[in-house]
């Protein structure tokens, strides 16, 4: 776990910022820096450390703990097997995830958006082989 990340979230949601984001990529660092949110309006940071800190974890790239005004969450989707966090460098395939499969993973994330009463859910895509590719699905609590 790395603590100056929990401390700098911590310091901004104590008032020092309204508009900051910090990046983690285990599972201990974003649990302590959910919890360090607390409660807010209907952001749960228990209920978030739950669906997200779990094995859900471990299939995406990367994770966004940040404010926007109010809590902030954004959860990378990965390109590549080996780009998951759950991915050991060398170890397993490398291949490229299907249009399907990370289809699949904004979808998951977007429903676990809705069951955790995410007042925005906002998919970020860009261009893959033409078509339209989500890197990143965002999640915001007023």
């Amino acid at each position: 776990m790395d603590q100056t990340v929990v401390d700098f979230v911590k310091l901004g949601y104590a008032g020092a910022s309204l508009d900051f984001e910090v990046h983690v990529r285990d599972v201990g660092t974003f649990g302590a820096c959910v919890r360090a949110i607390g409660g807010y309006n209907q952001f749960d940071a228990e209920r978030v450390v739950k669906a997200f800190g779990g094995a859900v974890f471990g299939e995406y790239m990367g994770y966004t703990v940040g404010r926007a005004g109010s809590p902030l969450i954004v959860v990378e989707i990965p390109f590549w097997t080996q780009q998951a966090l759950k991915a050991k460098a060398g170890m397993g395939e490398n291949r490229p995830f299907t249009d399907e499969e990370r289809g699949e993973m904004a979808a998951t994330v977007r429903g676990i958006g809705r069951e955790l009463q995410a007042d925005e859910i906002t998919v970020s895509e860009t261009r893959l082989n033409g078509k339209a590719a989500p890197y990143g699905v965002r999640l915001w609590w007023d």
